[in-house]
């Protein structure tokens, strides 16, 4: 089964509410009973200037435009190492301005 989950908001990325909390963590749980799981979100701010492997860095942010806040720069460092600690793996595609994730089985 292959799912496609489009939200506005999914954390590690970007937050203001429960949406992201959901959007975060459900597609985990998903891949982990064995679905092809996928999540999109619009893109706030421009990466262009970040490649992929940067982007799971400690302390590398993205941009600041998420709500105001700065970020801390950990969100996509802390979630590839939870996927690694599973047995998943995590990556990262960053290209004209847009980046996805994809959290599979290794």
């Amino acid at each position: 089964m292959k799912i496609l989950y489009a939200a506005s908001e999914a954390t590690p990325f970007a937050k203001s509410g429960g949406l992201a909390d959901v959007a975060g963590s459900l597609p985990k749980a998903l891949v982990k009973d064995g679905v092809d799981a996928r999540v999109i979100m619009p893109l706030y701010g421009d990466l262009t200037k970040l490649n992929a492997d940067e982007l799971t860095k400690p302390f590398v942010k993205g941009d600041n435009s998420r709500n105001g806040r700065k970020g801390s720069g950990l969100g996509l460092s802390i979630a590839a190492e939870a996927a690694r600690r599973q047995g998943l793996s995590l990556e990262v595609k960053a290209q004209d301005g847009k980046f996805s994730v994809t959290v599979s089985q290794k």
